[in-house]
C-alpha cells in the first residue's frame, strides 16, 4: 500500500504536468492495488478452515450488501434526485461491510 501512497499523488502530478498521457498516469496507482489483491488471495490460502469459513461469510456479507448498498444509492439518484458520488466510494462501503461481516461472523462463532 506504500505503492500506493506514493503512486497516486506523483499520478496527480504528473498528469497536470503531462495532461496528454493522463489516461496511463491515471492507471498508474493500480499496480500496487494488483499486489495488495494478491497479498489478500495469499492470506485467505494460508488460514486454516475455521478462519476460512469466518471469511467465506464476511465476504459474502460485504459483497450482498455492498451490491444492495450501491444499487439503493444508484436508484435514489436516478430516480429521487440524490447527488452523483464518486466510485471511490464504493471500495470504502464494501471494505466497511468486510469489517463489520468480520465482526458478525466472530460473534456468531464464540
Amino acid at each position: 500500500m506504500l505503492g500506493y501512497v506514493v503512486l497516486l499523488p506523483s499520478a496527480v502530478l504528473l498528469i497536470r504536468e503531462l495532461p496528454e498521457w493522463r489516461l496511463g498516469l491515471a492507471l498508474l496507482p493500480v499496480a500496487p492495488l494488483a499486489l495488495a489483491l494478491m497479498a489478500v488471495l495469499r492470506f485467505l490460502r494460508r488460514m486454516d478452515e475455521f478462519n476460512r469459513q469466518l471469511q467465506l461469510e464476511a465476504i459474502g456479507f460485504a459483497f450482498g450488501g455492498g451490491v444492495m448498498a450501491t444499487m439503493t444509492y444508484g436508484l435514489l439518484e436516478a430516480l429521487a434526485g440524490l447527488p452523483r458520488i464518486s466510485w471511490t466510494w464504493v471500495p470504502v462501503v464494501f471494505l466497511s461491510l468486510l469489517g463489520l461481516g468480520t465482526g458478525v461472523a466472530r460473534w456468531r462463532y464464540r
